[in-house]
């Protein structure tokens, strides 16, 4: 069986219920970081598949990004 069909329908309320970072400031640097949000291109589309530890994961990524650039803010 594989793991995508193991999920359960409370895994998937779980990942739904966690929000986008998205803050509608949509432009990848060059770096392929998100100016908006400071999440990476392959984590934004990775992030409509991406179970509730996975949202998890891309979120202390940006955060962490987020803080190395110094931004305290919406970008």
């Amino acid at each position: 069986m594989s793991k995508q069909s193991e999920i359960s329908a409370s895994d998937l309320f779980a990942a739904e219920a966690i929000r986008s970072p998205c803050v509608a400031i949509c432009a990848l640097d060059e770096n392929d970081i998100c100016v908006g949000c400071y999440r990476s291109g392959s984590e934004i589309t990775d992030w409509f598949m991406a179970d509730a530890q996975g949202k998890r994961d891309i979120i202390a990524a940006a955060a962490r990004r987020r803080r190395e650039a110094g931004s305290t803010g919406l970008s």
